[in-house]
């Protein structure tokens, strides 16, 4: 990756090149502007990125994102790809990756609950046998029905 002078370089070769706003409705212009920017991104040896593409075309993100035109799409895959790939091959720090892949392009975070066994709702009286006086408040007259009143 470039140091300090190549990011300074990247970042005013981008904005430069968005100066001249692309018409996202254009897939050819969209296209032209894409392979100038890639170009750019490997001349100087940095990750093409959502911002700087965004840079590039001389829009925002939330104009992109609002584009979903097959060129637009092809671009966001072709960023998502560097990215996941430089995060593989550990050139970038995992938790930038992370944070970049969801907000960019909605990555998420799964958890799953892994249930082994029968599962099955007991009945009252099933509940009395299996844990007695636990289970037996009502019969202690510790709480009878209509003892709870909700205020609002």
């Amino acid at each position: 990756m470039a140091g300090g002078r190549g990011v300074n370089e990247y970042v005013k070769a981008a904005l430069d090149m968005g100066r001249d706003r692309v018409d996202l409705t254009d897939g050819e212009a969209v296209s032209e502007r894409v392979q100038r920017y890639v170009n750019l991104c490997r001349r100087l040896d940095m990750p093409a990125s959502m911002t700087g593409l965004c840079a590039a075309l001389g829009t925002t993100m939330a104009e992109l994102s609002s584009r979903q035109t097959p060129e637009v799409v092809r671009a966001a895959q072709a960023v998502e790809l560097t990215l996941v790939t430089m995060a593989e091959r550990k050139e970038i720090r995992d938790p930038i990756a992370i944070f970049l892949l969801k907000n960019w392009f909605g990555y998420r975070d799964v958890r799953e609950t892994a249930i082994t066994g029968e599962v099955t709702a007991l009945s009252l009286d099933e509940m009395r046998r299996k844990y007695g006086s636990m289970a037996s408040v009502e019969s202690r007259g510790a709480l009878k029905a209509g003892d709870v009143e909700v205020r609002k």
